[in-house]
């Protein structure tokens, strides 16, 4: 066993197009007394073996299943105690890339916050295209598409922060500016917008007559970063957790989060040690907050966010379907962290979930009903004891 102080765990499933990007961005770092392990779920695009034959210096843990964020984390802090007994854990996702000085940064700021739990400001950063409409009078948008691809957007505000997340249909009743990201191909594009009125468009100054569809050539790429999460803060009365400045720009974090991210989080190695890794039970999503909280009220942890080590994370989607996947854990894990914390609040929360299930099903989605349903029926099949079962401490030599 050889002694490594820092540990930087990254754990992917099909993750192959986003890892170059990463691990080249840690192997830059202007510090590097750290270690890399690559936990891989399961994938089928070739992942491990990229790691293996481009990065020799990476350990790669092969688990040749998915096991989800939670089971996969704990299995790779599990393997990094037995191998290097490190001081700290940093999780960090595949999908996201650092600059040179991000890890040297870090570092120095958990030193100088000792025994929390830390995390970077997390940022998407991404080439936008922005977008001004302008209606004649009310108009609903109800679809955005460039080159058949339907796209989410970023709502800007006069200062440039973005207010919301657009998902259309999108009601319109003044000149707005909304941010798309933009595409790949970059040549011969088209965007088209469908609306119930005619509307102006202008992109980058480009004046767009009224109509429904606009063929282009080339538009200069207009960069523009985010925060995606500067910690994360819990809304007590419906029990969703949000991230803390997000759609901002230039925000100074809060001084006391109420837990921190899994996209980068620093994990002194004592806490899952001693108090127990993530909840399997949760799988994905929401395991970093039940983790945050958890090590709040047992250990008394608190929380730190770096505001010049930086994390770039490829947040954004390209796709407006509904993912059946995100929602059924979502839902679940809602349900599950209310039902051992606010134990009060689990029936009000089932029958919310109860009367989303039913709307979904009149409105002629009975897959998104269904996934409701299934949501409800596990977190119902749970018990409390079976969620601090699926806990283990990360010393537990079954690892």
């Amino acid at each position: 066993m050889s002694q490594i102080t820092t540990v930087i765990i990254i754990q992917g499933w099909n993750s192959g197009k986003y890892l170059p990007k990463c691990l080249d961005s840690l192997s830059k770092q202007s510090v590097r007394d750290f270690k890399v392990i690559f936990v891989d779920a399961g994938s089928e695009d070739g992942s491990v073996q990229y790691v293996q034959q481009n990065y020799p210096n990476v350990d790669v843990l092969d688990l040749q299943e998915n096991f989800g964020f939670a089971k996969s984390n704990n299995m790779g802090m599990a393997y990094a105690y037995e191998k290097y007994r490190p001081t700290r854990y940093i999780l960090l996702n595949p999908d996201t890339w650092v600059d040179r000085l991000w890890y040297e940064k870090l570092i120095k700021f958990a030193d100088r916050h000792e025994g929390k739990i830390i995390s970077s400001t997390v940022e998407f950063y991404y080439p936008f295209l922005p977008i001004t409409i302008k209606p004649y009078k009310k108009t609903t948008l109800t679809k955005l598409v460039i080159s058949d691809l339907q796209y989410k957007s970023i709502l800007l505000g006069p200062d440039g922060n973005g207010r919301a997340v657009a998902r259309y249909p999108l009601t319109v009743t003044q000149e707005i500016t909304i941010a798309v990201p933009y595409p790949a191909r970059t040549d011969n594009l088209t965007m088209a917008w469908e609306s119930d009125q005619d509307v102006e468009v202008n992109i980058k100054s480009t004046h767009i007559r009224r109509g429904t569809s606009y063929k282009f050539a080339k538009f200069a790429q207009y960069s523009m970063k985010f925060t995606q999460t500067q910690g994360l803060r819990l809304n007590k009365k419906f029990l969703y957790v949000e991230d803390i400045n997000f759609l901002r720009r230039n925000s100074p974090p809060p001084t006391a989060p109420d837990g921190v991210s899994g996209v980068c989080m620093l994990i002194p190695a004592n806490l899952p040690e001693k108090y127990g890794g993530f909840t399997e039970a949760y799988f994905n999503y929401m395991e970093d907050f039940e983790l945050s909280y958890r090590m709040k009220k047992e250990a008394g942890s608190s929380f730190a966010i770096s505001p010049d080590s930086k994390v770039y994370h490829w947040y954004w989607g390209s796709s407006e379907n509904v993912n059946h996947f995100k929602q059924f854990h979502g839902v679940k894990n809602k349900l599950l962290f209310a039902k051992e914390y606010f134990p009060r609040k689990y029936p009000y929360l089932v029958v919310r979930a109860l009367a989303r299930a039913l709307l979904l099903l009149t409105q002629g989605n009975p897959a998104g009903s269904w996934t409701y349903l299934r949501a409800i029926v596990r977190s119902l099949t749970l018990s409390r004891a079976s969620l601090v079962a699926s806990r283990p401490l990360i010393t537990d030599p079954e690892f």
